[in-house]
């Protein structure tokens, strides 16, 4: 708070200085410090608010709520846009203008850091994040209906050069020898056919 009233010092003294005439530019400098009081004087006044009633729920036992999110409220009319050329000013009236945009300057990081701690306490809606994400994160469904049928492409020409060798072997379908190769080759396609349900199911589901 003693920093707050002392600020409030520098600016009625700002005041105070640019409304002596002193130079062609005093009567601007003066226009452009009562614009920068005022503004400054309601960015203080609004903090306090908030203190207040952040030290009421804190006594309450409660959340605080946002009173009052301080800004830097620096109306200017078209007449004060313009600066008058600095060598229309005296020394002391230069001095008053740059502390001015400094101070200026040095509230308005204060605005952004404050309202960026009301943020991550809650107390303000989050900003929205880019709801799209990287590509390399997401399946691709072509890519994966293409290494299914890859797969299925194996287990079909190796199932082939099986039967190959079987009929090069001359085995019948009731002798030994076939029902030993036989039994092995319907656990692979009893495996194939059943890692072949999901693959198809996400792809399908993936182009849905």
């Amino acid at each position: 708070m003693s920093d707050r009233i002392y600020n409030l010092g520098l600016v009625a003294e700002e005041h105070d200085r640019a409304n002596k005439r002193c130079c062609a530019a005093s009567a601007w400098v003066h226009q452009r410090a009562a614009v920068s009081c005022r503004a400054r004087r309601g960015y203080y006044r609004q903090l306090d608010a908030q203190a207040v009633e952040e030290l009421v729920a804190l006594r309450q036992g409660r959340r605080p709520r946002l009173v009052a999110l301080a800004t830097l409220q620096l109306q200017l009319p078209e007449a004060l846009r313009h600066e008058p050329p600095r060598l229309d000013m005296c020394r002391a009236c230069a001095e008053i203008l740059e502390r001015m945009k400094s101070n200026e300057h040095a509230i308005s990081v204060h605005s952004a850091n404050v309202e960026a701690m009301y943020r991550l306490k809650g107390m303000l809606p989050a900003p929205a994040a880019a709801s799209s994400s990287p590509e390399g994160t997401q399946p691709d469904p072509g890519r994966r209906v293409e290494e299914g049928a890859a797969d299925n492409s194996s287990v079909a020409a190796q199932q082939q050069q099986e039967s190959q060798q079987e009929c090069d072997g001359g085995g019948a379908p009731d002798t030994p020898m076939w029902q030993q190769r036989e039994q092995p080759l319907r656990g692979r396609r009893s495996a194939a056919a059943h890692q072949e349900q999901p693959e198809c199911t996400g792809a399908v589901q993936a182009l849905g």
